[in-house]
């Protein structure tokens, strides 16, 4: 760790991006609260970086959890009929608007940060400031050819997750401790009878996010990795109860250890 731990020290939360598997930071932080566990900055990537603009926002996690699952995201989706894309965001982008009508990073709860590729410099960057809140939140979360780049002060931005999928750099000299959730596991067993093309896509995703996880993985000082969410695709929003649930008991688990209670309160 960088320095003691004491009541004054000054907490970051990294949040990995996963898709669906998203939902299980929720249950990771509902356990956390539950024990009056805060943090004062949270870094997120794609799905990561919804659930921190949430989390920044001052949203109870039984309650975004909630609004998520009412915004319905797959069926706001309309279909871009562009060469850059399949899928346009505009109708999920307007629900964002009305829960979160200031669209500035500055009146948030918290700080946030959240991580984008981007396309013009073949490279991660890092949104944290100005008025562009919820297009910055978006194009973390633009998967490539599946969403348009998301066109930004000049720059064109897709999902942060091919460029760092656990954002802790941008925290690291701004807290004292890190806590990192990653839920984007590489299933350990190689099933050749599953070589169809979602669980290649999953595989493929969780093997180079795996990969862009190693700098965040380092300097985190606890990482939570819920077990279990191998066994759903990160494409298929319909388990989100059970992926929350996982989430949840997790992060109960892990507040059974002394040493990491201790630590984060």
């Amino acid at each position: 760790m960088r320095k003691k731990i004491n009541k004054t020290v000054r907490k970051g939360l990294v949040l990995s991006g996963g898709g669906s598997h998203g939902y299980a930071h929720l249950g990771v932080l509902k356990a956390f609260k539950e024990k009056g566990i805060d943090f004062d900055m949270v870094s997120g990537c794609s799905a990561g970086a919804l659930i921190g603009l949430f989390y920044a926002g001052g949203f109870d996690p039984d309650e975004a959890f909630r609004i998520i699952q009412e915004s319905n995201v797959v069926k706001t989706l309309r279909f871009a009929w562009s060469r850059r894309g399949l899928f346009r965001v505009q109708r999920f982008e307007k629900k964002l608007m009305r829960i979160f009508p200031d669209n500035d990073f500055e009146n948030l709860k918290k700080a946030l940060v959240v991580s984008v590729t981007d396309l013009n410099k073949g490279g991660v960057n890092y949104l944290h400031s100005g008025g562009n809140l919820i297009t910055s939140v978006l194009a973390s979360c633009a998967i490539p050819l599946v969403f348009e780049p998301v066109h930004l002060d000049g720059c064109y931005y897709v999902d942060g997750g091919f460029s760092n999928n656990l954002p802790a750099e941008p925290l690291a000299d701004e807290c004292d401790l890190l806590v990192g959730i990653n839920v984007l596991p590489v299933p350990d067993e190689f099933d050749e009878k599953q070589l169809k093309f979602p669980w290649v896509m999953h595989r493929v995703s969780a093997i180079m996010a795996r990969t862009l996880t190693s700098k965040g993985r380092s300097l985190c000082d606890f990482l939570v990795e819920p077990e279990g969410l191998e066994k759903y695709s990160p494409f298929d929003l319909s388990k989100a109860d059970e992926i929350f649930e996982i989430g949840y008991r997790e992060g109960l688990r892990r507040l059974e250890d002394k040493t990491f209670l201790e630590a984060l309160t």
